[in-house]
């Protein structure tokens, strides 16, 4: 068991007084595989970003695996906790002095509170006059009391993979696909050109499209990807076929409006994809018909890799590409 020593981190003050605003710290945390911080609350806002590796967060009753560029924002009051699932970079952006209060789980799985006070630590407050700082074994007693509601549950995580999440980029929102798309999805996938390579390349036409859209909401794991720049809807995309036993899913049906072709898009949407993918399975799967060489190029530019043939949803033989997850958290693709 690895614990996250409190009194060995760095701090940089960002804002303070003279800013108009609390004073706000950055502690940056260079974690080891196993590294935590049992469940606690602030009577401040707590701010995380993930640097480097991936650490699985456990806030309030909700819990993700978060990669680099993700942002975890915990609500003053709220309980939260981390572990490290592998060598990682945090950064931890809170308030001065809104005190650290763990949650003490008894073996008869009663709870209490306990104000823990952390030498040189920005958010802790210092201890009443009289009393000294909390020490280290004290801290890490404290903390081991929840470190088993940090894990991560293998049967949860397969039965409940959520096929239609909210996901953000830099450039792009995914929504779950609504009825009352069609008309703005229509408006992209009416272009001729975006099926030019692809079997289905009538899709442009209104009677064929509802029959996919029509499909797509009955599939339960549509997306729609909103351009943040303006809000516009510029494309679709899908989970399809999880199969927990085998531990992959299917991510295809993607199309994306030509304004928004060379890379760029496409690539955020599939890495946030595959980010939220892979915190449940281990391979994801794409296929690809075999004379649509551009998607084929567009898959092999976000890691995949060739792996065989396989028959599609629609009994077309199709060309599959497969990135596990282990390659992904190697290196994820640009």
């Amino acid at each position: 068991m690895v614990f996250i020593d409190p009194h060995d981190r760095t701090h940089a003050p960002l804002i303070g007084p003279a800013d108009g605003a609390a004073t706000i710290f950055r502690t940056r945390e260079h974690l080891k595989p196993g590294a935590f911080v049992g469940l606690h609350t602030h009577r401040g806002d707590e701010s995380f970003e993930v640097r480097e590796g991936r650490v699985l967060f456990t806030v309030g009753a909700e819990q993700r695996a978060c990669e680099p560029g993700a942002i975890v924002f915990v609500p003053a009051g709220v309980r939260h906790g981390f572990v490290a699932e592998t060598a990682a970079v945090l950064d931890v952006f809170s308030e001065q002095r809104t005190g650290v209060y763990v949650i003490v789980l008894a073996p008869d799985g009663t709870e209490r509170k306990e104000e823990i006070f952390i030498a040189g630590f920005p958010s802790s407050h210092e201890p009443p006059p009289g009393q000294e700082h909390t020490p280290r074994e004290r801290i890490r007693a404290l903390y081991a009391t929840t470190r088993h509601l940090l894990a991560r549950p293998p049967a949860v995580t397969a039965a409940h993979f959520d096929l239609q999440p909210v996901l953000e980029g830099e450039l792009i929102r995914l929504r779950p696909l609504r009825p009352d798309d069609f008309e703005a999805l229509f408006a992209v996938a009416s272009d001729p050109l975006i099926w030019e390579q692809h079997p289905a390349n009538d899709r442009h036409e209104e009677a064929v499209f509802r029959a996919f859209f029509r499909e797509a909401l009955e599939s339960g794991g549509a997306l729609v990807a909103i351009d943040r720049a303006d809000g516009r809807i510029i494309g679709s995309s899908r989970y399809f076929d999880h199969n927990p036993d085998a531990s992959e899913i299917e991510i295809g049906w993607t199309f994306l409006a030509r304004s928004h072709w060379g890379g760029r898009y496409n690539g955020e949407m599939k890495r946030l994809m595959l980010q939220h993918a892979f915190q449940f399975v281990d391979r994801v799967v794409f296929l690809v018909g075999p004379r649509n060489l551009r998607s084929q190029r567009a898959v092999e530019r976000i890691g995949g890799v060739r792996a065989g043939s396989r028959i599609d949803a629609a009994g077309r033989e199709s060309v599959v590409f497969a990135i596990t997850a282990e390659r992904f958290r190697q290196g994820t693709p640009d």
